[in-house]
């Protein structure tokens, strides 16, 4: 008799068991069923993915052809938002002049040997280094304080140089990221001129 009452609470815990197993399961399956519909709600902000892709010297080609956007919807983000016109933000007219013509060098390249050229490199990384020392310029005379500054003065001179060194960063990392992509575009297509 005591097997039997032995074999009944083993049965009646092993029930238990499975439908606590079965209200666990169900559980997980809501759970798993409620990130998959929050997953499919959430949308990526193209306004956030357009200057992500600008700040990473993307193409606007490149940048249509990713976000499935028109090229009216680009121009709107682009012409709302200022800052989005890397680099062109951290530039001078005559740097703009300069960094225009550098990248016609690069677009007007017929071989891999003008794309590589030691000396058109080096011309790109003087251009950089010329810009980041104008910016040092501007930090330096930001930091020099006369006596006639107070307190508040000195406050925003602090924030203006955190501003130039700011500024100074994102100038270099969009410039370097600019000449790059430019220049694999241009190796990419003289390839497939040389395949044919």
């Amino acid at each position: 008799m005591a097997s039997i009452h032995y074999l009944n609470n083993k049965i009646k815990r092993q029930f238990e068991d499975i439908q606590y197993l079965m209200k666990k399961q169900e559980k997980l399956v809501e759970d798993i069923n409620k990130s998959i519909t929050e997953k499919d709600n959430y949308v990526i902000n193209l306004e956030t993915t357009v200057r992500k892709l600008i700040e990473h010297g993307l193409s606007k080609d490149e940048i249509l052809e990713i976000t499935g956007i028109t090229l009216e919807r680009y121009e709107e983000i682009v012409a709302e938002r200022r800052f989005y016109n890397i680099p062109y933000i951290y530039l001078n007219a005559d740097e703009v002049e300069e960094y225009e013509q550098l990248v016609r060098e690069i677009h007007h390249s017929n071989n891999i040997d003008e794309l590589i050229n030691p000396v058109k490199e080096q011309q790109r990384i003087n251009f950089i280094h010329r810009i980041l020392l104008r910016y040092k310029q501007e930090y330096d005379d930001l930091t020099k304080s006369k006596k006639s500054d107070n307190y508040e003065e000195l406050i925003f001179k602090y924030i203006d140089r955190t501003g130039k060194n700011q500024d100074a960063k994102r100038v270099y990392f969009t410039l370097v990221r600019r000449f790059g992509n430019e220049i694999k575009r241009m190796r990419e297509k003289v390839l497939i001129n040389i395949s044919k």
